[in-house]
């Protein structure tokens, strides 16, 4: 009779099996199934004759160079295997009919996420799984985040506060766990791709440079399956940790008597129907604020006034036009924002806030429209003395920038991008002494950098890709510190700067297939250079029609 063996713990375990397989070699193959970490493989690769490990996960296993990759079943087979598994055989079992679009979520899933809903609902049939008919598939989903690290839980769980069907971009993902979770932009951008790597999420590059760490992040979008935006939720309201108020859950927005949440993200989706009405909420414990709807005179919820946590305040306005804010009250409680993020805005003229913000520490704008604020003679560095990075994409009314933006001495991160009508940078940038990125992307007028550029001796990373009429400058030795420049799309030069081997630093050129050679020419004094020759991808299907308004009139 054969006797289990016992192990004191894991490690015993593979220990013994190691031993078992030296000492009686035979032909063995040993079956991982469902593998989420790679090092738990490793555990078990052992250099034993006639010994072959066949391993199944969601994610290509990095031990081993062998890999298939299984094809997806057909919707019909899907179904059919779906049904045979959860379905008794007899008739004689009664049992509730499946909602046909519940089961049309299930298998549209990820073939793992789906595998896992199968057994549910075959043990909600039988009475071992209790809950409502609706609870199933998000239960059996549950056990895939419960194996994730506690932060990137919390993460996922965040994904719940963006309406469904929306690609999310995944800078304001970022800005939300770095203030909300307490963590670096590095561990969110890859908290990001763990979610990813287990289909938790997925990930939409609109360019190549976009999944990479230093790429540009408003290149990078998140786009989430409506089960697993269910279970994000399902998960949010068992922690009570957030307020979501979709658009047709309002209701707490219409209650007369004074309410408290204490909940550190408030999200809000008006729709279309402005309520003005906000009833008495408050929020004390709030630090991250999203306010998404459709319209185009928008008046600040009252509630902001007591938000004195408030960290993050993203603005999303999904109409065709440019959205004019409205404040209801003095707005105080923007002193001790960290990050704003807006999103098709008529710019609120600073005179207005009337106080520095001594806290602010990044500014997104998309598709924004600055009106007078650029020509105001406004002392930003009394307005933003701590802001470390300006974000601006697809704002084409900026033909240039404000003299004082170069005050902004302790900027780090400045990114202007596809602003196709800015023609010029102020002369002065060079003062921004603590810059060390600069993202000028598809600037399509702007036809030349300013010299006090040369300037930024702490500038490692210069993007001036897609700026058609840009020639480098000979002057591009001078930044001694630069390790990454971007300069594909760029008007094409017949030679380099004379002294650009000076850049000894430099590991990363972007640039077309002409450029290539050029700088192929510099590998003998560049020994360390990378060049990557870039392939175009000018894919704008997401941006959808941004009519055209006029809010000044």
């Amino acid at each position: 009779m054969y006797h289990a063996p016992s192990f004191l713990d894991d490690k015993d375990a593979v220990m013994q099996l190691r031993n078992l397989l030296e000492r009686k070699p035979t032909t063995t193959l040993l079956v991982l199934d469902d593998v989420w970490d790679d090092t738990f493989v490793q555990n078990f690769a052992f250099r034993i004759e006639k010994y072959k490990i066949l391993v199944t996960s969601r994610t290509k296993c990095q031990t081993f160079d062998d890999t298939y990759s299984l094809k997806m079943l057909s919707e019909q087979h899907a179904m059919e295997l779906f049904l045979h598994s959860t379905i008794p055989e007899n008739g004689n079992r009664n049992y509730e009919e499946p909602d046909k679009d519940l089961l049309d979520k299930v298998l549209y899933l990820h073939p793992i996420y789906a595998y896992a809903c199968i057994i549910a609902y075959s043990q909600w049939l039988q009475g071992i799984t209790t809950g409502s008919y609706s609870d199933w598939p998000l239960i059996a989903l549950g056990t895939s985040l419960d194996l994730l690290e506690e932060t990137v839980q919390e993460c996922f769980m965040d994904l719940s506060s963006f309406p469904e069907d929306q690609r999310i971009p995944a800078s304001s993902l970022i800005d939300i766990w770095v203030e909300l979770h307490g963590i670096d932009e590095v561990d969110a951008y890859y908290n990001l791709h763990e979610l990813s790597s287990k289909n938790l999420v997925n990930l939409i590059e609109i360019s190549g440079e976009a999944g990479e760490i230093d790429g540009n992040m408003n290149k990078l979008f998140v786009s989430q399956h409506d089960i697993l935006r269910d279970l994000a939720i399902y998960r949010s309201r068992q922690q009570g940790k957030r307020l979501i108020m979709g658009r047709s859950e309002d209701s707490p927005l219409k209650r007369k008597r004074e309410h408290e949440y204490h909940t550190r993200l408030v999200s809000i989706h008006t729709g279309e129907k402005l309520l003005l009405n906000w009833s008495n909420m408050h929020f004390p414990e709030a630090e991250v604020l999203i306010l998404d709807f459709y319209a185009t005179k928008y008046t600040l919820p009252p509630f902001m006034e007591k938000m004195e946590k408030l960290k993050v305040l993203i603005i999303v306005n999904h109409g065709h036009c440019y959205t004019q804010l409205n404040y209801s009250t003095t707005p105080g409680y923007l002193s001790n924002l960290k990050r704003v993020r807006l999103e098709k805005v008529l710019l609120p003229s600073l005179i207005e806030i009337a106080m520095p913000l001594e806290n602010l520490k990044k500014i997104s704008l998309f598709m924004c429209d600055f009106g007078q604020e650029l020509s105001c003679e406004i002392d930003l560095s009394y307005m933003f003395p701590n802001l470390v990075e300006i974000d601006i994409d697809y704002c084409n009314e900026i033909v240039g920038l404000p003299q004082g933006i170069c005050n902004l001495v302790h900027l780090q991160k400045l990114s202007i991008t596809n602003c196709h009508e800015l023609s010029a940078l102020p002369e002065q940038i060079g003062f921004m002494r603590d810059l060390t990125e600069l993202r000028l992307h598809a600037c399509t007028k702007l036809a030349k950098l300013p010299d006090s550029l040369r300037e930024l001796q702490k500038l490692w990373f210069l993007d001036i890709s897609d700026c058609i009429n840009m020639e480098l400058p000979e002057w591009i030795s001078d930044l001694h510190s630069l390790r990454k420049l971007n300069m594909g799309g760029c008007s094409e030069p017949s030679e380099l700067p004379s002294l650009a081997l000076n850049l000894v630093h430099l590991k990363n050129v972007i640039c077309d297939e002409g450029t290539a050679n050029l700088w192929k020419r510099l590998k003998y004094h560049l020994p360390e250079l990378k060049i990557t020759v870039r392939k175009d991808n000018n894919n704008l299907f997401w941006l959808g029609d941004l009519r055209s308004c006029n809010l000044h009139s």
